[in-house]
């Protein structure tokens, strides 16, 4: 039988650990959830993308600033794909800055932030420079970045010499992490692209930009901003939109498998038990193939899956249950048709309202 695996219990676990416990026939809290934080270890196999990103910052010689752009939907792993990276540059030839712009309620308060959390070896936080970085974003705030032209300054012309003189003198490059662009309001995502566009060109200076590029480009188009604007800021992208489908596959059917088994195996004998991994592991792939992102997997888990297995009697099926779960979660409108028509659906008349249901609920 399973080993008590945390005496203290703790009960929010990452895939990883809930997996690895099960294989090693350690025995879970009775209630817990699966952590949605990203996580600093390549789970998804994208290793050749954290290579990339991390040799383009080690080896980058540019004049000016360099922008890389992480690019991708809510829950496709940019954060964990940054933080692998991290983890790779971790030398002290790097100053890395990770900066959360959607922290702070207004663009002057979220300037000013930025401004004094700048890395104290590249801009000192003594008393002239606290004045100088107040001037500074008093000016920002005042420009219209609608214009995007270059302020000459002497306040800003100022802080860009303190930061490329010390960044020279220091021999290291400053790389600046700025994530969920996306989640940001118009005004303040235009200012700070604005920002780092106009007073950001310095030698050894990095900027590492996380959005979904599809709801940054409609917030630009929205406020009158020319397609194509970004291409002027970002110099290279990389995409993680697409998942591996084997390694997503792997991920969902291990996942699902084992806490089928780990809740049910005490309930169902040896052939039915097997009987029903092996539907479940079908529709594990059916998740992997429709490229349901690893954060909405998780949080389905967390939603339905979780509290179905931690609790009993099961009134359902397990694999039905597990099915109709999904569509409840993800197809509202069709979940909403097969309730108020089940009584067809349970007489085997579901060829008669099937085109009522979402495309993607068809299979």
């Amino acid at each position: 039988m399973y080993s008590t695996l945390y005496k203290n219990e703790k009960n929010l676990f990452t895939i990883k650990e809930v997996t690895e416990s099960i294989l090693k026939k350690e025995k879970l809290p009775s209630h817990f959830l699966l952590d949605e934080e990203a996580v600093n270890y390549d789970f998804l196999n994208r290793g050749f993308q954290v290579n990339d990103l991390a040799k383009s910052i080690r080896d980058i010689n540019f004049n000016g600033r360099f922008t890389i752009g992480v690019i991708g939907e809510w829950g496709h792993g940019k954060t964990t794909l940054i933080n692998n990276c991290i983890y790779k540059l971790n030398s002290p030839q790097y100053l890395l800055f990770q900066f959360n712009p959607w922290m702070y309620g207004s663009t002057s308060k979220l300037f000013e932030a930025f401004f004094n959390q700048m890395p104290n070896e590249v801009f000192p936080h003594n008393i002239r420079n606290l004045k100088l970085i107040k001037a500074i974003v008093e000016l920002i705030t005042k420009h219209d970045y609608k214009i995007f032209d270059t302020m000459g300054i002497d306040e800003l012309n100022n802080y860009k010499r303190i930061l490329s003189t010390n960044l020279t003198r220091s021999g290291k490059k400053i790389v600046i992490i700025i994530d969920n662009l996306d989640r940001l309001n118009s005004d303040t995502l235009i200012s700070l692209l604005g920002m780092i566009y106009n007073y950001f060109d310095i030698k050894n200076m990095i900027f590492i930009l996380s959005y979904d590029q599809s709801a940054v480009n409609k917030i630009l188009k929205d406020n009158g901003i020319k397609e194509g604007y970004l291409d002027k800021i970002v110099q290279k992208e990389i995409d993680v939109s697409i998942i591996d489908y084997a390694s997503l596959s792997d991920k969902y059917v291990m996942t699902m498998s084992a806490l089928t088994e780990y809740y049910l195996s005490d309930v169902l004998d040896q052939s039915n038990l097997e009987y029903l991994v092996g539907e479940v592991k079908k529709f594990a792939l059916y998740l992997a193939k429709q490229q349901l992102s690893l954060r909405d997997f998780k949080r389905y888990l967390n939603s339905m899956i979780l509290p179905y297995l931690q609790e009993s009697p099961r009134l359902l099926n397990t694999i039905d249950y597990y099915i109709i779960s999904y569509i409840h979660m993800f197809y509202p409108n069709s979940y909403k048709t097969i309730y108020q028509r089940k009584e067809d659906l349970l007489d085997n008349k579901i060829d008669s309202f099937i085109d009522e249901f979402d495309k993607p609920c068809h299979p």
